[in-house]
């Protein structure tokens, strides 16, 4: 529970040697989640490298201390998975500051696991701009979300500059025409996605006809 996760970030702060940590089914929720958080922060030398929160009851807050504790300097995580959680429009913003390349700080996420997580137009905008010029990040998953909005239509529409993803899950996100209008239209300029994911989204024949007439004629890596 919570009150065990408040210890164990504590011990975070001063870890040397564990590298991987599941935590996930504990109901850890914000307060277990930001406790965490801190531990990872104040560690100058930290040693984890792979953290596991899903199932947690984990909301805003303590979605954004976690990203929080990405943007860190020391930090070395290089995946993190929040499955069944509620990072939302706050979260998702401290995650697209975490992608964003800054001097002095080099951005170690490689794989992070966003399924089943509930999220707005804004934060899903921020996440989409922060791809364009994030180089790390390389498996992305965002299936579940229920997000037929304008932030994921946009997030598809700037995988066109990203240069790093390789796989790409956005499976049960009720995908709509624009939707496939705008992964039609990056994956004509994409050289490295190679997997993309979109089942169960009852797509229509004439919005698949987009995304196949991209893959004969312009893409060269991907399979779905």
């Amino acid at each position: 529970g919570k009150e065990g996760a408040i210890a164990l970030g504590s011990a975070l702060s001063v870890n040397t040697a564990l590298r991987s940590l599941s935590l996930e089914w504990n109901q850890i929720s914000d307060s277990g989640a930001t406790a965490i958080a801190v531990g990872l922060k104040e560690n100058p030398s930290p040693a984890l490298t792979t953290l596991k929160l899903a199932h947690n009851g984990i909301g805003e807050m303590g979605s954004e201390q976690i990203f929080l504790a990405l943007q860190a300097k020391s930090s070395i995580l290089t995946a993190l998975k929040l499955t069944y959680n509620d990072a939302g429009n706050q979260g998702l913003a401290a995650l697209a500051e975490s992608l964003f390349v800054t001097e002095g700080r080099e951005v170690t996420l490689t794989n992070l696991d966003m399924g089943h997580t509930h999220a707005g137009a804004s934060g899903l905008t921020a996440v989409g701009n922060a791809l364009k010029s994030n180089l790390g990040l390389r498996h992305l998953n965002l299936s579940y979300m229920a997000a037929d909005s304008p932030g994921i239509t946009h997030l598809a529409s700037c995988m066109r500059c990203n240069a790093s993803l390789v796989k790409l899950n956005i499976s049960s996100s009720k995908v709509s025409a624009s939707l496939c209008s705008a992964i039609a239209s990056s994956l004509e300029e994409n050289r490295t996605l190679i997997d993309l994911q979109m089942g169960y989204n009852n797509i229509s024949s004439h919005s698949l006809q987009a995304i196949i007439a991209a893959l004969s004629s312009k893409n060269r890596t991907l399979t779905v």
